[in-house]
Formats: structure tokens, sequence, C-alpha cells
């Protein structure tokens, strides 16, 4: 498969030109991809999914503040709630993708700084790192906006979760990139929806969900939680919230 990329010395370059362009024309600014592969083109794949992206976040955005923490007269949405809620017809379209396009690096920084430029800025914030657009590192971090909305939507549709799109809308910064895509609880589905829909019921507050996120590294030393099923986790999680919601009121 045919599919476009970014080094990541290009890309960092490019970023740092369309910031300096803010406020004027960055029409004649030509990001320098490179194509890698060859058979079928990548191209209306990826095109399919930017078009499809871009008109549901301008349908999203008109449901927040400039903050992207309010909505005026409509469905309270943050800015987590918007990349949630977007991963999913994201994480869709591409997921037709072969694995050499998405384990490119190149590929996610191609995305990040050319066709989700903006998107990343309003989501990051207008000064955000250049990690945030896949640049400034080797390989894409979780700070990737566009490899981060993949993975997490991935995440929930490999789960048994009635609804994968419902869960992967859970807000929640720091619980989906510190506490699930960051750490191995991402590479077990069933742990990380179960704990998503546990913050989603709002049975733990933030420093409740630390603390279980700190049990369950520990207790991964003793348990695989993959080959565990949903009820078995979903009973972990709760014990687990149980006690760590003890021991944070007690402290």
């Amino acid at each position: 498969m045919r599919y476009p990329t970014l080094s990541g010395v290009d890309a960092t370059a490019y970023v740092e030109a369309r910031r300096a362009a803010d406020g004027g024309d960055h029409s004649a600014l030509v990001a320098p991809i490179t194509f890698k592969g060859s058979g079928a083109e990548a191209t209306p794949f990826v095109d399919g999914a930017i078009r499809e992206f871009r008109e549901e976040f301008g349908r999203l955005q008109r449901r927040t503040s400039k903050s992207g923490a309010k909505a005026s007269g409509d469905q309270e949405l943050t800015k987590d709630g918007v990349e949630g809620d977007l991963s999913s017809a994201f994480h869709s379209n591409l997921s037709e993708l072969n694995a050499a396009v998405l384990t490119d690096p190149g590929f996610w920084r191609y995305l990040g700084c050319v066709e989700m430029f903006s998107f990343v800025r309003w989501r990051d914030g207008q000064d955000c790192k250049l990690e945030s657009f896949g640049a400034g590192s080797s390989f894409p971090t979780w700070d990737c906006v566009p490899l981060r909305m993949y993975v997490r939507s991935r995440i929930c549709v490999e789960s048994s979760a009635a609804d994968p799109a419902a869960v992967a809308t859970i807000a929640g910064t720091d619980l989906w990139r510190s506490h699930i895509l960051r750490v191995k609880t991402g590479n077990a589905p069933e742990l990380a929806v179960a704990l998503a829909q546990a913050w989603g019921r709002k049975e733990m507050t933030t420093d409740t969900v630390r603390d279980v996120a700190k049990r369950i590294k520990r207790l991964r030393s003793n348990i695989m939680f993959e080959v565990l099923d949903a009820d078995q986790v979903n009973d972990m999680i709760a014990n687990q919230i149980v006690e760590s919601t003890l021991r944070v009121e007690n402290s």
C-alpha cells in the first residue's frame, strides 16, 4: 500500500513554519511529504477519514465554549470528550489500512502536522508541544493526538463492550493518557474499558483513580489481565475502588 509520511526533521520544521505564519497566509507552505510502499493507494482511505473527521469536528466544536469545557444551550462537552467522540469514526476509517502504514511513525506525523494541524492546536493548545503533532521525537508518543485517538477507539472496539463508541467518548484526559495509554493497562482492553466505565459512572475521584491505577500496576506482576473476561475484570476493579477509596479518605 502506498501512503504519505513525514520525517521527524521535516515535521518539526513544518510545524514551526505554520506557527510562524499565524494570522497570515500559509498557503505557500508545502509539507515535504514522502510516499512509501507500493500497490493500492492509501489516499482514498485517508482522505475519507479526514473529510468525515473535519465535518464532525465542526459540528462538535459548536457545542463547546472557547475553553472546551461548556456548551451553550446544548449538551456539555469537554475537549477530551470531543476527542473521544471523534475517535470512533477516525479509527473505523483508518482500520482499513494495513499494518505497515499504521505502524509507521511518519504516517502519524503526516496526519498530525498536515491534515490535523488546526485540530491538534485546538485540542492541546496553541502553544502545545511538538509531540502533540507527532514531531519532536523519533517515534510519536501518546501525546500525538491522531495516534492516541486511533488507539483509544481500538481498545474499546477490541473489548466486549456493548457500545465501544460510548466508552471511547468517556472524558478524562488523565485517565486515558496517564492510566491507560502510557501504561500496560491499554494492552488489556477489558481492563481499560472497565476502568473507563467506572470513571464515567463517577465511582472514583481523581485521587482514587490514581491510586487504583497504582494498584493495577502492582497486581500485574501476578495477574495476566489479558486473559480475564469482563466479569472478572469488573469484580477486580470494584474491589480496588473500594480499597482505594478507603485509603484516600483516611490519608
